[in-house]
């Protein structure tokens, strides 16, 4: 009978069938019951396909809120996955943030890369959710801006973010600002969007070097455009002795050259050190 039941339970949650769903609960179905040993419980399943409904009734059950199976599955992080934000809010207030395992990444930290791989309101409002209830990265994990920046994910979420407490000075864990590393990447849209919510258009990495050097080296000419608008120093002088212009002319980047004021480039070598941080 046991049996039965928790076979009833399970396809009624796939079949997305609340109605069945209860009386199989109510015949004593198991709320934990797993659909097999590498997809989770039937809330995971639940949670992933959207139905709220059908949550409702598996928490108030007694189903555990946590991950299960094989792979650590858990019902907030699929339901972060498929952007189902009512119930990514109905599983936080039922426990489920501090349940979530600590052998993974966060769910914010994947809720933040989301906003590009999947970019959708629902993604988005899926993160706010998240920040709402005051999600965390790991401890050792980077910082959400950062995050972001690392993954070019679209303003609006760099923007939710800041929104939401995120220093527009953060430093990734080896001490490259937030600015630096969206110029490095060619991201002119994420160093616009930090210099807007005040960011230090002449921010230095560890090695003295600023945004501005970085997209030089990289020839990232319209970040250059965006730095030098917002008034980037042409005079700042790195650890190792480099400038700005000192390394358009080493990379021999004409174009770059006339954006930096100058009148006339020529093909001159001018010896340069090449930076080794990694975006």
């Amino acid at each position: 009978m046991k049996r039965t039941a928790d076979q009833l339970l399970i396809d009624a949650v796939q079949a997305g069938d609340e109605v069945t769903v209860a009386q199989a609960l109510a015949e004593g179905a198991e709320p934990n019951a797993t659909l097999g040993r590498n997809r989770g419980s039937v809330l995971v399943e639940a949670a992933s396909s959207g139905r709220l409904g059908i949550v409702r009734l598996l928490v108030d059950a007694g189903a555990h809120v946590g991950p299960s199976g094989y792979f650590d599955v858990s019902p907030l992080r699929a339901a972060v996955l498929e952007a189902h934000a009512d119930i990514v809010q109905y599983l936080i207030a039922h426990g489920a943030l501090p349940a979530e395992p600590t052998t993974r990444s966060s769910v914010l930290t994947e809720a933040v890369s989301y906003t590009k791989f999947r970019p959708q309101p629902a993604t988005l409002a899926t993160l706010q959710v998240l920040l709402e209830a005051g999600a965390a990265p790991r401890p050792s994990g980077q910082p959400p801006l950062i995050t972001g920046v690392m993954n070019s994910v679209p303003p609006a979420a760099l923007r939710l973010l800041l929104a939401y407490g995120a220093h527009v000075h953060q430093r990734r864990t080896d001490g490259t600002p937030a600015i630096v590393l969206a110029a490095r990447r060619g991201d002119h849209a994420a160093v616009d969007v930090l210099l807007q919510a005040g960011g230090d258009v002449d921010a230095r990495d560890r090695n003295g070097r600023t945004a501005l050097m970085h997209a030089v080296e990289r020839n990232e000419q319209r970040v250059i455009a965006t730095l030098l608008l917002a008034g980037a120093a042409l005079d700042t002088v790195s650890a190792d002795g480099m400038t700005a212009l000192r390394l358009a002319r080493g990379w021999q980047r004409q174009n770059v050259e006339f954006m930096l004021g100058e009148r006339q480039a020529g093909l001159d070598d001018v010896p340069i050190v090449r930076t080794g941080v990694y975006k």
